[in-house]
């Protein structure tokens, strides 16, 4: 009998001791009643959607809690809980009694759990987490043991369940031109970095709006760039180049600047225009004008080149100047098979200014004919690395070329049915004196220059044709267009008058009779003028 009551005794014990939760044991009277002097804190880590932080109930201790169905464990959050007062349960009193702090981090299930501990009253503290969510900064007390809502009992193993909301930020893209102008549709994409794999595009489809502006929220913790996809019209863009800015807060981000620049433009003129009609080996002037970018002290390179046309010679560079200033120092040039080209070397010359000018001269060679045309060229690229090239209008220049031809007749000839006069010899003459092809024997009575520069020619007769008399006086033609002049290529007939008379034989009456004549009529008007003097005395 005994022994039965003993087993009995035994299974009761051992049921009783499986039905006391963790911590340990002490009887408190005579009553037999035990209380626990150790209990644990079970903290349940979430993270949550910052407009759903408020979805959730007030805490009540126990294990089975609301939890929102978008709320995620979250892992690496460091609690601190220090001990601020002790509690007896024997005599149910309460005493200032300050702990050793205790820290434990979350796991993967986002629990941190303090087991075995005194009982008494726990100040919780997070001390750290995850860069993507706000730390909750409040510090909160917990009892333990506590009392539940009802009153009725004590909970030694307490659960709470704090949430933290995700880090959610937002940025603005700004797109201006140099004066700050607003650059309506310029593409842009997103990309969020990732360390250990290829960054994430999180919009390729960006665009900027009437204000420039590209605004992006919703974006998490973590570090961003955009990428200019496709620049204004005529501006250069940015490349690869990546505009960066980093999420590590909520709310709004510094806004991101991007600027562009405008497409540099090159314009050639020759003599002030866009054509030239000019003598073969007579100087006129190239200008090339180039608008300077407003980054300019940030490029790369700038090269200005012109390929002149073989019929062409390069007479030598006048000026390079920049708004008016002297900047030819400020570039490289060279002339390599008549490929001139002027490299920029120190950019912070041409830093703050509009517009570089460039002139030269140039000639067109003897042998050119026909209209030669020619252009400028620009090569850049600008700090983003981004390069591009642009070429001016084509300008002509086109050797004026006019020739004379002469045909010589007999004075009273009808050209359109006499022949003409052969035998004459004619030498041409430009405006300096000088000789222009020699003395010409024409063919049949025609006198041909070919090949001549636009001008004034004097034509002189240096020998008539039997039995015609030597044209005294030079013929004057003018070769080109305008007023006064004679035409481009001249026809022109020259008439020489016959020769109507015989000299006399050497010792023949010769000049007596004529002599003889005029000393008459001296005579007789001397004595016509002293009979009219006695007239009058």
């Amino acid at each position: 009998m005994n022994k039965k009551w003993f087993s009995v005794s035994m299974i009761l014990a051992l049921i009783f001791s499986l039905l006391v939760p963790v911590g340990a044991l002490s009887a408190v009277d005579n009553d037999n009643v035990y209380q626990r002097e150790t209990g644990s804190l079970m903290i349940h880590k979430y993270s949550l959607e910052a407009d759903e932080m408020d979805d959730g109930v007030e805490g009540n201790g126990e294990v089975e809690q609301f939890v929102p169905s978008d709320a995620e464990p979250l892992e690496g959050v460091t609690f601190k809980i220090t001990r601020t007062h002790s509690f007896n349960p024997f005599t149910d009193e309460w005493s200032e009694d300050p702990g050793a702090p205790i820290e434990v981090i979350t796991d993967s299930t986002g629990v941190a759990l303090f087991g075995n501990l005194p009982l008494g009253r726990y100040m919780v503290e997070e001390t750290d987490g995850p860069d993507f969510v706000n730390l909750n900064e409040d510090t909160y007390y917990v009892d333990i043991p506590m009392t539940n809502e009802e009153g009725t009992e004590l909970n030694y193993d307490v659960h709470i369940f704090p949430k933290n909301d995700v880090i959610r930020g937002s940025v603005n893209l700004f797109k201006m031109d140099r004066y700050e102008s607003a650059l309506e549709g310029v593409k842009f994409a997103l990309y969020k970095v990732v360390d250990d794999g290829e960054d994430q595009l999180i919009n390729g489809e960006l665009m900027t709006d009437a204000y420039g502006k590209i605004h992006v929220d919703e974006l998490m913790y973590g570090d961003y760039y955009f990428i200019e996809l496709e620049p204004a019209n005529g501006y250069v863009g940015t490349g690869e180049t990546m505009h960066s800015f980093s999420v590590e807060s909520s709310g709004e981000v510094d806004p991101v600047w991007v600027t562009n620049y405008k497409i540099p433009e090159i314009d050639k003129q020759v003599n002030g225009g866009d054509s030239l009609e000019i003598n073969r080996e007579e100087n006129f002037t190239y200008t090339l004008h180039i608008d300077l970018p407003g980054d300019i002290g940030s490029y790369n390179s700038f090269v200005i080149s012109d390929q002149l046309d073989p019929m062409l010679h390069f007479e030598g560079v006048n000026f390079v100047e920049a708004d008016g200033v002297d900047v030819e120092s400020a570039l490289s040039f060279d002339n390599t098979n008549n490929l001139l080209s002027w490299s920029a070397t120190d950019f912070s010359a041409l830093s703050g200014k509009s517009e570089l000018i460039i002139s030269f001269d140039a000639s067109i060679m003897n042998d050119a004919e026909g209209a030669i045309e020619n252009k400028g060229e620009l090569e850049f690229e600008n700090e983003y690395e981004v390069d591009g090239d642009v070429e001016s209008d084509i300008t002509t220049v086109t050797p004026t070329i006019g020739s004379i031809q002469v045909t010589k007749f007999a004075k009273d000839d009808d050209p359109e049915t006499a022949n003409p006069l052969d035998g004459a010899k004619f030498q041409l003459k430009d405006s300096e004196g000088n000789d222009v092809d020699g003395v010409h024997s024409g063919v049949n009575g025609v006198f041909n220059w070919d090949r001549l520069d636009y001008g004034t020619y004097y034509l002189h007769e240096v020998e008539a044709p039997d039995g015609y008399r030597l044209l005294t006086q030079p013929i004057e033609i003018i070769v080109g267009e305008g007023d006064g002049a004679d035409g481009v290529d001249v026809e022109m007939n020259v008439f020489n008058s016959e020769s109507d008379w015989e000299l006399p034989a050497t010792g023949g009456i010769g000049t007596s009779i004529f002599t003889a004549i005029g000393l008459a009529l001296m005579v007789l008007a001397l004595g016509l003028y002293l009979r009219r003097r006695n007239q009058m005395a």
